[in-house]
């Protein structure tokens, strides 16, 4: 079925307060002011989308890649059916990033998710397919936008010009300026190194650390870059030895092999 976005957030919240508590955590780390301020609003766990949207409305400009970085995921649910992965990536996205530019940030990577899980072998087409799906829900979450009165025409057509340049084939790591100051956790940025990650051919290790290398919110963006790497190569091509050091392998193994047993593939 399709991500209930209350599930979503009572899920959230749990591992705000408590971390995973298989790994001993006592709380979570690394949240976003973002994502942090929608969290505490009361009326987080009832009404999730509702309170993000509010807290976006009140400048229209927050759009930042905390929810693109855990989407990549919501490409693998129900992979063969393009519709009901996106459903899910926006429940999941617009429960604490409501800006029209993070939705679609998610939709284009679980997008690509879904067509290399389908076996989409050209690369090229994947991403182009990705970024046209991507337009498409930036346009319609635009249009809501518009009719609520936080954006402008303007601005619209400014997001619109902002995803294809940052996800245009010419673009290269230096031109995405992904250690701009003030500018490092947005959300195309992070999209845009994922789809020159997946268009470069590089091999794992080298596409991860010459991201890394740009600096920036190099673990946002190398994590989801990783993911649409990985998801093209399969295991068989990531480092050996950096998954002989990942720490907690067992306890991760044992949470896809759930998935998959979810899904009928085990």
């Amino acid at each position: 079925g399709i991500a209930d976005e209350r599930d979503f957030a009572n899920a959230l919240q749990g591992w705000r307060e408590h971390g995973f508590a298989d790994l001993g955590d006592e709380s979570a780390a690394g949240l976003g002011a973002q994502t942090k301020a929608v969290m505490q609003d009361p009326g987080f766990l009832e009404r999730p989308s509702v309170v993000a949207h509010e807290h976006w409305a009140l400048k229209g400009s927050a759009a930042a890649n905390g929810a693109v970085m855990r989407t990549c995921i919501t490409g693998v649910p129900q992979f063969w059916d393009l519709g009901a992965v996106l459903a899910t990536t926006r429940a999941v996205c617009v429960s604490t990033h409501a800006d029209p530019r993070c939705v679609a940030s998610c939709a284009a990577v679980a997008a690509c998710v879904s067509a290399l899980l389908r076996g989409n072998e050209d690369v090229h087409a994947v991403v182009e397919a990705a970024v046209e799906t991507s337009l498409h829900v930036l346009q319609t979450e635009a249009d809501a936008a518009k009719a609520a009165g936080v954006w402008s025409e303007q601005q619209a057509a400014d997001a619109t010009a902002d995803l294809r340049k940052h996800t245009d084939s010419g673009m290269t790591l230096r031109d995405l300026k992904l250690d701009e100051p003030r500018a490092i956790g947005y959300t195309f940025k992070c999209l845009g190194s994922a789809t020159w990650a997946l268009r470069s051919g590089k091999p794992f290790e080298n596409a991860i650390r010459e991201i890394t290398a740009e600096a920036g919110d190099a673990d946002t963006n190398a994590t989801v870059a990783g993911a649409l790497l990985g998801c093209r190569l399969g295991f068989s091509q990531l480092p050996p030895e950096w998954i002989a050091q990942l720490p907690h392998a067992g306890w991760l193994e044992s949470h896809v092999q759930k998935l998959l047993i979810v899904m009928q593939l085990r």
